[in-house]
């Protein structure tokens, strides 16, 4: 599969002044087909759970989990924002419409 496109949305500290942790956040295409929803990964003893929504979905859906991540939520509104910049750019970069 060729290289799907890729944005760089930034860096975001989780916990300023109590920890050094940081995240880095990107924004990119990926084909959903045949994708693993759930996945165990031995060397860090995590199962990671895909979930698939649509942007007006996941915007809907913004703070309503008591536990959601602060990331998600500035991933979801930075691609809100800039949705239609994606397309442009991302089909600059492959050449395809926009």
């Amino acid at each position: 599969m060729p290289d799907r496109a890729m944005t760089r949305i930034g860096v975001c500290r989780p916990s300023p002044g109590f920890s050094d942790e940081s995240a880095e956040l990107f924004c990119g295409e990926v084909r959903v087909a045949g994708l693993a929803r759930f996945r165990y990964d031995p060397r860090d003893g995590e199962w990671t759970r895909v979930l698939v929504w649509d942007l007006e979905r996941a915007i809907r859906g913004l703070g309503r989990e008591p536990r959601t991540p602060a990331t998600l939520i500035i991933a979801v509104q930075w691609l809100a924002l800039n949705r239609h910049r994606v397309h442009e750019l991302w089909a600059a970069s492959t050449g395809g419409p926009a």
